[in-house]
């Protein structure tokens, strides 16, 4: 069936989260040691400048104008498209390190052009403001671990599937944060209430395999974990399916930021809950009616 392979090898194969939970903790330590925190933040969150910039002028042509005019200065640049339109409108330049009037002086030298006021548009968000924001999502991020951990074991009164169950979550969430890190991904605001929200999906589907586990009494252990995979595994396709729906007609970078963390981490999710939690649980009720 295509299920043996789980039901013989679910020991071995639990170990595989726990491998993906070491490497992304290396990952985060070595981001770490380079940018001075865990992972890497836009100007929403470190502070900058972000100016929508209205062009037919291509991202990486931006690129060479702005590193040749202030070449010790780091710019983050992204297009912007209508809906259902490959057509590029405007792109978007993020910076910490310049003022608002050098770059737009520098834009319309090589540009030889004048921006006009609905040309060039732009938000700053001052370094304090956005490190206290980023302090305050993180202890949000951090309250509601905390009492989730209370509500599960308050929910199901025992240690150990209560700890899985908050444990694979935070592995969903380190694990996702060192893929953002591999790829030097600029998180904003946005992509921590991502983080956020996949903390509910993943607590939900670690909930529907731990009650399907330990308050069903009927079939085997592993017919109740295969069952729990149905709906579970349905459940996620399907917010996988509307994520990447999402990426293909969204325009708006914060929707792309917001679907794409999201989307990982549920890809993430499928293999912490259903090879680490199912394991974990298998192993805890064949011991506990031994």
């Amino acid at each position: 069936m295509k299920f043996d392979f789980l039901d013989k090898h679910y020991r071995p194969l639990l170990l595989i989260p726990l491998v993906l939970l070491g490497i992304s903790f290396i990952i985060i330590g070595l981001t770490f040691s380079s940018i001075g925190d865990i992972l890497y933040k836009d100007v929403s969150l470190k502070g900058g400048l972000s100016a929508t910039v209205v062009t037919q002028t291509s991202p990486t042509e931006i690129s060479s104008i702005l590193k040749e005019a202030f070449p010790d200065t780091s710019f983050t640049i992204r297009s912007i498209s209508s809906f259902g339109s490959s057509d590029q409108e405007a792109v978007i330049i993020e910076s910490g390190d310049i003022a608002v009037d050098q770059l737009r002086l520098a834009l319309e030298s090589f540009l030889k052009i004048k921006f006009s006021e609905d040309e060039f548009s732009v938000s700053e968000t001052g370094s304090s403001l956005g490190s206290s924001f980023y302090r305050q999502m993180l202890n949000a991020i951090l309250f509601a671990f905390g009492f989730m951990a209370i509500v599960v074991l308050i929910t199901f009164r025992s240690i150990v599937p209560s700890f899985v169950i908050i444990f694979s979550a935070f592995a969903d969430i380190v694990i996702t944060i060192s893929i953002l890190d591999l790829f030097a991904f600029p998180v904003s605001a946005a992509g921590i209430s991502a983080l956020l929200l996949l903390m509910g999906y993943s607590i939900d589907t670690d909930v529907l395999l731990t009650t399907r586990l330990l308050r069903r009494h009927d079939g085997s252990v592993f017919s109740r974990v295969v069952s729990s995979m149905k709906t579970g595994l349905t459940m996620t396709f399907t917010s996988m399916v509307a994520m990447v729906v999402g990426l293909i007609f969204a325009t708006s970078p914060v929707l792309h930021e917001m679907f794409l963390i999201i989307l990982i981490g549920l890809c993430v999710d499928i293999f912490v809950t259903y090879l680490f939690n199912g394991g974990i649980l298998r192993l805890y009720l064949e011991r506990r009616v031994s």
